[in-house]
């Protein structure tokens, strides 16, 4: 069960519905007119670590049925996780299905011999 609420306008000007989950006193609101993306990086990640490397559609459609982003919000987490050289793109391709994401190996150091 989500909980809709209304921000105070006291301690905040930008009155914006916002939802979280009544049983987890930890969770962080999700505002719908800017979420924050980085529980759903973190969600990503898990999900690599756990699959091994998945189609963007996988990933899709677990933002969508997992986790209370939307489906398009999946990219945008990916994309900023690609940027930031967490996951990497191991295939191209025109659909979701074509592309391939893998998390990012820790590049091994250098060695003198």
């Amino acid at each position: 069960m989500l909980l809709i609420y209304r921000s105070d306008p006291l301690h905040n000007p930008v009155d914006t519905p916002r939802f979280r989950d009544p049983k987890d006193p930890a969770q962080l609101a999700f505002a719908l007119d800017a979420p924050d993306f980085r529980p759903l990086q973190c969600d990503i990640e898990r999900l690599l670590a756990e699959h091994g490397p998945l189609n963007l559609a996988v990933i899709k459609r677990h933002t969508l049925l997992e986790t209370i982003y939307k489906k398009a919000h999946a990219k945008t987490a990916v994309d900023a996780l690609v940027a930031n050289h967490r996951i990497q793109q191991t295939q191209s391709g025109r659909s979701d299905t074509d592309r391939i994401y893998e998390l990012r190996q820790p590049s091994e150091p250098a060695t003198l011999f």
